[in-house]
């Protein structure tokens, strides 16, 4: 049986998405590749930070919040910190230093027949789950000669602190598939590394199935649906960029921006229903539900859950990638938020029209009126349901390329 050893399973993550793409790259490497193990290297490994403790206090490497120990020991800095650390990294790996931070990916690499970066997150500036993997992906395919890809993520490269071009150049000249899953990041790799050959090919998470118009409502939905009534309803969650102002929780949800945006769409006859799963949203959220008489959507729903409620609102407003794809898949139009990346303006253009505008969630005020117009648009033209589920379709089949580009390498190496 192979095994594939797959880094960043995100399945770990407080966020619909990443899970939902974790589990939906799972699901098209098993359909496309019968017979394999998946074995995964979790998310948290390519963010934990370990430090070493003073050799008079017994040495070792361990990872922690605890002021007192922290007063006594240093980061251990286990992974390279630019391309010019990857060789002599590499020997150091080899030769066990890199201790407990390393000793389960070793040992997983040993055992694999072929290595894939879940990429998702974003690779941009210093990113340290980006600099690990790339690093990781970079050693499985020079060092243990095993095949390696990287897949499903967004490359944002920039001379913004410029660490990871001259990183993802050699990673990606080294290994054996390339693919990203938006128009932005291929051309940003056009620009900085015009000699590797990168793929587009769309998230994960278009893989998943629209919910079918006469399937039973989950018992949550059917809550949430009950608590709305027979007014119809928009669906709303954040971006990252509006979940990092401190504004937000500083000066309370009402009178913010976010709530002008709820008032606005909800006099167009609508109820809001907003959603949160993410701990830096939920007192955002649960903030704008009580000014705004808002229904609320916490992290106990499951992402099929959401996609069942994106399936019956008029359109959602969110800056979250992966409830953009959610809703696109279910016919329910969007009015897009910028995130901390461009991988949202990346996946509006790969949408298409049915899509459309995307909007800055930083200066809500300015937008606000726009966004309403948007709305208006959209809940008078019926054929935008339809269009986004036609286009959904197509990315649905092109997603599954993630797979075969598993298979290929596979069937590479035993040839």
């Amino acid at each position: 049986m192979k095994t594939i050893l797959m880094l960043n399973d995100t399945t770990d993550h407080d966020n619909w998405g990443s899970i939902a793409g974790a589990e939906a790259l799972k699901a098209i490497i098993s359909e496309t590749c019968p017979g394999v193990r998946i074995e995964s290297i979790p998310s948290a490994w390519a963010t934990r930070k370990y430090r070493r403790m003073s050799p008079k206090l017994g040495g070792g490497v361990y990872w922690g919040k605890h002021v007192i120990r922290d007063m006594f020991s240093g980061p251990f800095p286990f992974a390279p910190s630019v391309a010019d650390e990857y060789e002599v990294t590499a020997d150091d790996w080899l030769k066990g230093g890199g201790g407990v931070a390393t000793a389960e990916l070793m040992d997983k690499l040993r055992s694999a027949d072929a290595v894939v970066f879940q990429a998702e997150g974003a690779t941009y500036r210093t990113n340290s789950s980006a600099i690990r993997c790339l690093f990781a992906l970079w050693l499985a395919r020079t060092r243990f000669g095993i095949p390696a890809l990287f897949l499903n993520g967004s490359v944002t490269l920039t001379v913004v602190d410029p660490v990871l071009p001259a990183m993802v150049k050699k990673t990606f000249g080294a290994i054996d598939g390339v693919a990203v899953r938006e128009p932005f990041s291929l051309r940003s790799l056009e620009e900085w590394v015009p000699e590797v050959e990168a793929k587009l090919v769309p998230d994960s998470v278009f893989f998943w199935p629209r919910p079918e118009p006469d399937a039973e409502v989950p018992p949550k939905v059917q809550d949430v649906l009950d608590e709305v009534g027979d007014a119809p309803f928009f669906c709303l969650s954040l971006s990252m960029l509006a979940s990092m102002q401190e504004g937000y929780m500083r000066f309370g949800a009402r009178g913010s921006a976010l709530h002008e945006v709820v008032e606005k769409l909800q006099k167009l006859g609508l109820k809001a229903v907003v959603m949160a799963r993410d701990y830096m949203d939920q007192e955002i959220i649960r903030g704008l539900a009580d000014c705004s008489d808002a229904v609320y959507v916490g992290p106990g729903f499951h992402y099929r859950e959401i996609q069942a409620l994106l399936s019956r609102a008029r359109f959602l407003v969110s800056g979250r990638y992966h409830h953009l794809i959610m809703a696109t898949i279910s016919g329910c139009p969007c009015i897009p938020l910028r995130t901390s990346s461009h991988k949202v303006n990346g996946l509006s253009e790969l949408v298409g029209e049915g899509m459309g505008e995307v909007f800055d969630p930083t200066d809500l005020f300015s937008c606000s009126d726009a966004m309403a117009e948007r709305a208006a648009v959209i809940l008078a033209d019926n054929a935008i349901r339809r269009g986004l589920m036609d286009r959904a379709d197509v990315l649905h089949e092109q997603c599954m390329e993630l797979g075969h580009m598993v298979r290929r390498a596979l069937q590479g190496r035993d040839s």
